[in-house]
């Protein structure tokens, strides 16, 4: 089993008790609205098929998110559309929204950036996010992400049109998303 450690939280593999946790992340207001391109909420049963049909279409790993001190779970974080052929997958994160604002989805993501370039040698990896989404958009644009695509007016959200933008990071940015690991993890001076 695969568990990766930052400073205040770790990524672990999905187990068969967080199926609760997940449904009620993926019916979550803030999970529709930043995550998704579904938009109703659906039964339990609903979702364990809705599940099952992500895994077998493109949905590739899963981790969930737990604060290290409490293992409270704050967020999931997957990779989809893996393309081994072209070297490039895609990110979600999603941050719970008591635990937003915390800096445990930039560290998610920076965690599992670094595991996807070095376990697949990918070449880049995307993420989408609509520009409504201010955190999200400001850190991405401050960053070694680069905007791939814009989709224009692509989501109706609160009766307005919102583009959706596609961003990329790229291999050789590994140095750097190492370095970032590593000042969140600095190792121990000896005697410590």
């Amino acid at each position: 089993m695969t568990f990766l450690i930052g400073r205040h939280i770790l990524l672990r593999p999905l187990e068969n008790q967080d199926l609760e946790t997940l449904y009620k992340f993926r019916n979550s207001l803030s999970f529709i609205n930043l995550c998704s391109v579904r938009r109703n909420t659906i039964s339990i049963e609903e979702f364990k098929k809705e599940l099952e049909k992500d895994f077998e279409r493109d949905r590739h790993i899963q981790f969930l998110i737990e604060h290290k001190k409490n293992n409270q779970v704050v967020g999931t974080i997957y990779s989809y559309n893996f393309n081994k052929a072209d070297e490039y997958a895609f990110i979600t994160t999603y941050i719970d929204d008591q635990f937003q604002n915390k800096g445990y989805g930039a560290e998610a993501f920076i965690l599992f950036l670094s595991y996807l370039f070095k376990t697949y040698s990918l070449y880049k990896v995307y993420t989408e996010v609509y520009e409504y989404n201010f955190p999200s958009l400001s850190a991405l644009q401050n960053t070694d992400f680069s905007e791939e695509g814009r989709f224009k007016k692509h989501k109706l959200f609160d009766g307005k049109r919102y583009d959706l933008i596609r961003f990329a990071i790229y291999r050789s940015s590994l140095d750097k998303i190492d370095g970032f690991l590593s000042r969140l993890n600095p190792k121990k001076k000896e005697g410590e």
